[in-house]
C-alpha cells in the first residue's frame, strides 16, 4: 500500500493504485464539477434533441392511428347497425333454453352478420363448449 498526497487539497491518502492523484472527496467534487459543466454545455442541445424525438414519436402513433381508422369504418359500420337492427327485434326469450330472461346475441357466422338470441347462462354454456349450436338455429 502506498501513500499519496491529494494534488487538490494536500490531504494523504493510503492507495493500492498506481495512478491514483486525488482523495475521496475531491473526485466527487471534480466528478460533480464535469456533470454540471457538461450538463450546461449540452443542455440546449440534449432538450432540442428530447423535443425532437418527442415529436417524431407522436407523428408515428398519429399516422398509425389514421391508418387503423381507415381500415375499420365500413366494418364497423355495418356491424353497428346490424347491431342496431337485431336490437331492435330483441324479444327478451332464450332462443335455446326458451325462457325469458336478459339476453344476448351471438354471433353464429360474421359474414353475412347472423345472431341468434341466447340468455347469458346459455351464451356462457356455447363458449365454454358445452352447448353446440345446429344449423338449424341459422334460418
Amino acid at each position: 500500500m502506498r501513500v499519496i498526497k491529494c494534488i487538490k487539497c494536500g490531504t494523504e491518502v493510503k492507495t493500492t493504485s498506481g495512478n491514483r492523484k486525488y482523495c475521496d472527496k475531491c473526485v466527487k467534487e471534480t466528478d460533480k464539477q464535469h456533470t454540471n459543466n457538461f450538463r450546461k454545455i449540452n443542455r440546449e442541445k440534449v432538450n432540442k434533441e428530447g423535443i425532437e424525438r418527442y415529436y417524431k414519436k407522436r407523428e408515428i402513433i398519429i399516422e398509425k392511428t389514421k391508418q387503423r381508422r381507415l381500415r375499420q369504418p365500413l366494418e364497423s359500420k355495418i356491424r353497428s347497425e346490424t347491431y342496431r337492427k337485431y336490437d331492435s327485434e330483441r324479444t327478451g326469450i332464450c332462443s335455446l333454453c326458451k325462457e325469458k330472461r336478459r339476453t344476448d346475441f351471438h354471433h353464429i357466422s360474421y359474414k353475412p352478420n347472423v345472431f341468434i338470441e341466447v340468455c347469458r347462462s346459455c351464451h356462457k354454456n356455447i363458449h365454454f363448449g358445452n352447448i353446440k349450436i345446429g344449423k338449424e338455429l341459422c334460418e
